[in-house]
């Protein structure tokens, strides 16, 4: 079989393995998670200070993780319902394939989302997001989405935020018991009757304080701290280089 014949084939094997995992096997996956897996979680919210409007409907806001703790922000969104809370919640997603399948999961959970990242797409994104926190809506992004290095941040939080004049939270999850996928990510799925401390941070506000100098690197190295103090491997990520 010549080379681009075998590619072909690959290509095709791929496209076809995606639409059974998406059409297929999915959809009776995702119920039995949310409705029997999911519903055992015992769920918490922590807010740090200047954090309080984070929860309240009508304050605009980004909303930042790693993308290996996409479940936190489901998880967020359910502990909301369960203080009967309501909280619109817009999250950024790739459009690759592997994007559309954290798509289905997100949207499963009642929550919104709106295509784009950093290699394509992003600009377009970041204009849908801007409308959702004039709205008064929270946007949420994967600060090292969607491909990684794990922990290095992109950049366009950091500029959602500042070009809105709202305020950027930082969020990160202690999720036991919990299984790490072996990805790039370190993606934590939190096992049945697991307990998820959801902890909110506030970095800055840029309706009321100027720009940071070395953004980027602050950014990183509070994340990483809040991280550490959740006992999370963080040790191997590589430091954001000052500007």
């Amino acid at each position: 079989m010549s080379k681009p014949l075998k590619k072909k084939v690959k290509h095709w094997k791929r496209v076809t393995f995606f639409w059974l995992l998406r059409r297929v096997i999915l959809p009776p996956v995702v119920v039995l998670f949310r409705y029997l897996w999911a519903n055992t979680w015992r769920i918490t919210i922590k807010q740090g200070e200047g954090c309080e409007n984070a929860l309240k409907s009508g304050h605009g806001g980004v909303l930042t993780e790693f993308h290996g703790d996409f479940l936190a922000t489901v998880a967020f969104g359910l502990g909301l319902i369960e203080q009967k809370i309501e909280r619109r919640i817009v999250s950024m997603v790739s459009p690759s394939r592997d994007g559309q399948l954290l798509k289905y999961l997100i949207e499963s959970w009642g929550q919104e989302t709106i295509e784009g990242s950093s290699a394509k797409g992003g600009a377009r994104a970041l204009i849908g997001l801007r409308k959702v926190i004039k709205a008064g809506d929270l946007a949420n992004i994967a600060i090292d989405g969607p491909r990684g290095p794990r922990g290095v941040p992109n950049g366009g939080a950091v500029t959602l935020a500042r070009s809105s004049k709202t305020k950027l939270y930082i969020m990160a999850a202690r999720q036991e018991p919990c299984w790490r996928a072996p990805s790039w990510d370190r993606a934590c799925v939190p096992l049945p009757f697991a307990r998820i401390e959801i902890n909110i941070e506030l970095f800055h506000d840029y309706e009321k304080d100027p720009p940071m100098e070395n953004e980027l690197q602050e950014f990183q190295r509070r994340f990483i701290d809040l991280h550490r103090r959740l006992d999370h491997p963080v040790d191997d990520i590589s430091p954001v280089e000052a500007s």
